[in-house]
């Protein structure tokens, strides 16, 4: 059970996102398209794994992160060990995680929060961390209602938002089993519209520091065993991707990507985190959805993991097919 007394600051997005390398970088060709914002689809994991790393490198002010999952294996720790690195130089960081993949391991993040620039809060955590099944047996309906954002936030200049999780698996990296996934690349306006989401979770009453929960103060002696594991363990593995390229590099291969952009109106629709977290129904995202349903003339195109409908929406009047994950309806 975590302690309510902990000290719990409410903090926001960086706001002079132009001053950074990041804003010098997107900001003439952004300024080439007034209101609109810029995206690009990182449709493989490998470009997707390096933008990430990327963007993680070349933050200067703030980097904050929300996830559903993020695994411990390589490419959790790899990415792990680029938000402590920026951390070193100075930036602001900011990791919210859902909880029940990481309650066995409350005392890793706690002590990676023990880095003064960096905090780590969960999403609607469990009470019992020794014993989650009786939480999910006795108050299923709060727990079992969890966070599904995956979002990076740079410097409140570039984001990526989309499907994958932090993991092998979700970036091409698992020789068993692997996901098709889908992540955007975006600058302009819509960032600043991601990071009022990011916000607006990170402040609420359902978010909770890890630091709050531990039985313990964590501190530098913790951290620097973590960080000592976290070196050896990337050192010892065989990674397929790139992993160490300098700043230089980084910036001839974001010129293309950059260059490439296109360029459109982008609108952000998130759920509210106080209904997610007390189990009432939010009608953010579905009612959106069944908006712009209504409004159809032609065709609608849906790229999910999940598409499940009701017995209602089983006969469409429309022309729908499926190719893998993606609808065409």
């Amino acid at each position: 059970m975590h302690r309510p007394d902990h000290l719990r600051r409410v903090s926001t997005a960086f706001e002079d996102s132009a001053s950074t390398r990041l804003g010098q970088f997107f900001g003439p060709a952004a300024e080439k398209h007034p209101g609109l914002s810029g995206f690009s689809l990182l449709s493989h994991g490998r470009e997707a794994f390096i933008v990430c790393l990327a963007l993680a490198d070349l933050a200067e002010r703030s980097l904050d992160m929300q996830y559903y999952s993020w695994d411990g294996d390589t490419t959790g720790r790899i990415i792990v060990d680029r938000v402590m690195k920026a951390a070193d130089r100075g930036v602001r960081v900011r990791l919210l995680v859902d909880d029940p993949y990481y309650k066995a391991s409350d005392s890793v993040i706690a002590a990676l929060d023990a880095h003064p620039n960096v905090e780590i809060r969960l999403f609607n955590p469990l009470t019992n961390r020794s014993w989650s099944i009786v939480d999910f047996i006795f108050d299923f309906g709060r727990v079992n209602r969890r966070m599904h954002n995956k979002l990076v936030v740079v410097d409140n200049a570039a984001a990526i938002v989309g499907g994958r999780n932090i993991g092998d698996i979700y970036y091409g990296v698992n020789t068993i089993a692997n996901y098709r996934d889908l992540d955007v690349l975006a600058v302009g306006p819509v960032v600043r519209d991601l990071s009022a989401v990011f916000d607006r979770y990170w402040n609420s009453p359902s978010t909770v520091p890890i630091a709050a929960i531990v039985d313990r103060a964590y501190g530098r002696a913790d951290l620097d065993a973590i960080l000592v594991r976290l070196h050896e363990a990337i050192a010892a593995a065989d990674y397929p991707y790139p992993i160490d390229q300098d700043l230089e590099e980084l910036a001839a291969q974001g010129a293309e990507l950059r260059d490439n952009l296109v360029w459109a109106h982008g609108r952000v629709i998130a759920d509210d985190p106080e209904t997610i977290a007390s189990g009432k129904e939010s009608d953010d995202v579905v009612a959106f959805i069944r908006g712009r349903v209504a409004q159809l003339k032609e065709e609608l195109l849906v790229e999910s993991p999940y598409f499940v409908l009701p017995a209602g929406a089983q006969q469409p009047s429309r022309r729908c097919t499926s190719a893998m994950s993606g609808y065409a309806c």
